[in-house]
């Protein structure tokens, strides 16, 4: 029976016998009966079938990964797509198209690969669970590394790869540059202390300067504040340099890190060495919430220094040069916070 390419014949044979699996006749041409040929790149074909070989469902993107395949098993997913379980599909999965951002470049794949500067991750959208590309930010971009499997190995430098393109570091570790190093046990509080004590340090300042003899009159208090002004703006463009996409090299990184404090950028601080680990949106929302810790503390001096002061024979502080050091503090805030 010519339509039964599945079958064969040796020249010795006195009856046809199935090819082996993987393999059929070239055709029902009866010339081609006494060899088996391997089942072309796309389908399949079982040993005891007597037909010739099944093709995978091209309609849904499917094909095997070389010829001569023996069993339905082998249909896999073509290049440009990847494997999705389902069992409401007759070979238990379906194939969708690659997310743009990622890489399918070759068949059979259960996992799109990540390119660098690009976060792939596998999350529920609309009651399904899909593959979803995220493209890391500038400055981060070389912290989310390429890998043909980002279920693991997806982040850099010792980033966390379970937060969402690699934007936080691993536990017990603060950022510096775009990698995260280990913190020192010895020194992991010092940063923060620093920070604190110097902004108490300056408000206690700000309000003896601003009430001081030196500027009671107007003129030099104008040319005092203006003065500051414009330093503290200049020390503010200076921190957004350091913001941008370039790679600086000691000691101007350092200095970077410095003038930062002046923006109110807490990176400088490391809270991630003292059990703080925030993400960008928390660590703004602190940096923004400063201006109304400013007020408080001003308040909380002006009420204890009217119990305090009478007790070392010293002035109380007033409301008016308080809410004059407020708004001295919330002004060099505004480019900052906003």
């Amino acid at each position: 029976d010519g339509s039964k390419i599945g079958l064969f014949s040796s020249f010795a044979a006195s009856r046809c016998v199935p090819c082996p699996a993987g393999t059929a006749r070239a055709g029902p041409d009866p010339a081609t009966q006494f060899e088996c040929v391997p089942c072309p790149r796309g389908t399949y074909r079982p040993g005891d079938r007597e037909l010739g070989c099944i093709a995978c469902n091209v309609t849904e993107h499917k094909t095997t990964l070389e010829q001569g395949a023996g069993s339905k098993d082998a249909c896999v997913c073509d290049s440009g797509f990847v494997r999705r379980d389902d069992d409401s599909n007759a070979d238990g999965f379906v194939c969708d198209a690659c997310p743009v951002g990622s890489k399918c470049d070759a068949p059979g794949l259960i996992v799109p690969g990540q390119p660098e500067g690009y976060f792939v991750m596998n999350q529920s959208v609309g009651g399904e669970v899909k593959w979803t590309v995220y493209r890391c930010s500038v400055d981060m971009s070389f912290a989310c590394a390429e890998t043909e499997d980002p279920r693991s190995g997806r982040c850099f430098f010792n980033r966390d790869e379970a937060t969402l393109a690699c934007s936080m570091c691993l536990e017990d570790h603060y950022a510096y540059k775009a990698e995260c190093r280990k913190c020192n046990p010895g020194t992991r509080a010092v940063p923060a202390v620093i920070f604190i004590f110097g902004y108490f340090g300056a408000m206690l300042a700000v309000y003896y300067f601003c009430n001081s003899a030196v500027t009671k009159s107007a003129a030099p208090l104008l040319s005092t504040s203006v003065s500051f002004g414009l330093m503290l703006t200049a020390l503010q463009s200076l921190s957004i340099l350091g913001q941008l996409s370039v790679q600086w090299e000691s000691p101007w990184y350092d200095i970077m890190m410095i003038v930062k404090l002046f923006a109110f950028d807490l990176e400088f601080v490391q809270l991630e060495c003292i059990a703080l680990r925030m993400p960008a949106l928390t660590r703004y929302l602190y940096r923004a919430l400063i201006p109304m810790v400013t007020i408080l503390i001003y308040l909380s001096l002006y009420a204890g220094s009217k119990v305090i002061c009478p007790l070392f024979k010293k002035t109380q502080w007033q409301l008016p040069g308080t809410c004059n050091s407020i708004g001295t503090i919330w002004q060099s805030m505004y480019i900052t916070i906003s």
